[in-house]
C-alpha cells in the first residue's frame, strides 16, 4: 500500500508539469491560429483594396491626404504631417513632423524655418488633436481649410498655414467649434498633377515625372 502511494506521489510532479505545459501551450496555439486567420484576411483585402487595407481608418485617411496634396499642392510645397517619410513617398511633397508641442510660437517658427505652408490634422493617433489641434484652437486666424477626409469625429483635415489675422470665419466658444475660411486659390494647383497608382511594390515617388 505504501509502495503504491509512493508511486503515485512521484508521478504527481510529472502530471502537474504536463498539465501546466498544456495550459500554457493551448492559448498560444489559439493565438497563433487567430494570427494566421487575420493574415489570410489581410492578404485578401490587400489584393482587392490596396496595400493599406488592413491599417486603421486614421492611417488610411492619412494616405488619402498624402495623395490629395501630391496631386494638388503647388511645386516646392512642404507640409507638417504625422508620418513624414510615408507622406513624402506617397505624395512627392516635402514633409516633416509637426512639433510635438502645444506652443504656438514653436509651431509657427518651425513652419517658417522649414517653408511649411500646410499641416495635416490627422487621426492616426491622438497626437494630431493634442498638438496641432491645440495650436489651431489658440490661433484659428492663422489657418485655413483645404479639404477633409472622412466623416464625423474621425476625420483628417488638411489645413493651410496662412498667417495671423486672415483665416478666421467664425468661432462658437460655447461648443468649442471653430470654422475656418477656405484657403486662397494660390494654395491649390490650377491643374492637378496625375500621380501613378501605388501598390506594395510600386511607389509614386519612384515614378513621378517632374512637376
Amino acid at each position: 500500500m505504501l509502495r503504491g502511494a509512493r508511486h503515485v506521489h512521484k508521478g504527481l510532479p510529472v502530471a502537474a508539469g504536463a498539465l501546466a505545459l498544456i495550459m500554457i501551450v493551448l492559448p498560444s496555439l489559439k493565438s497563433w491560429g487567430d494570427s494566421i486567420s487575420r493574415a489570410d484576411e489581410c492578404r485578401r483585402a490587400v489584393q482587392t483594396a490596396g496595400p493599406f487595407a488592413c491599417y486603421g481608418e486614421g492611417f488610411r485617411q492619412l494616405v488619402a491626404a498624402a495623395r490629395w496634396l501630391g496631386e494638388n499642392a503647388p511645386e516646392d510645397s512642404a507640409v507638417f504631417s504625422r508620418k513624414p517619410r510615408i507622406f513624402y513617398t506617397l505624395s512627392g511633397v516635402s514633409s516633416r513632423t509637426y512639433p510635438l508641442s502645444t506652443d504656438p510660437e514653436r509651431f509657427f517658427r518651425d513652419a517658417a524655418d522649414g517653408g511649411v505652408s500646410y499641416v495635416v490634422l490627422d487621426r492616426v493617433d491622438r497626437l494630431g488633436v493634442a498638438y496641432v489641434g491645440a495650436v489651431v484652437r489658440q490661433h484659428p486666424e492663422a489657418f485655413c481649410g483645404l479639404v477633409s477626409v472622412g466623416r464625423g469625429d474621425l476625420r483628417t483635415d488638411i489645413l493651410g498655414i496662412i498667417g495671423e489675422g486672415v483665416g478666421l470665419e467664425s468661432v462658437d466658444g460655447s461648443q468649442d467649434v471653430i470654422t475656418l475660411r477656405s484657403c486662397p486659390e494660390a494654395m491649390v494647383r490650377e491643374e492637378p498633377r496625375v500621380l501613378p497608382l501605388y501598390s506594395a511594390s510600386r511607389l509614386p515617388i519612384l515614378t513621378l515625372s517632374s512637376p
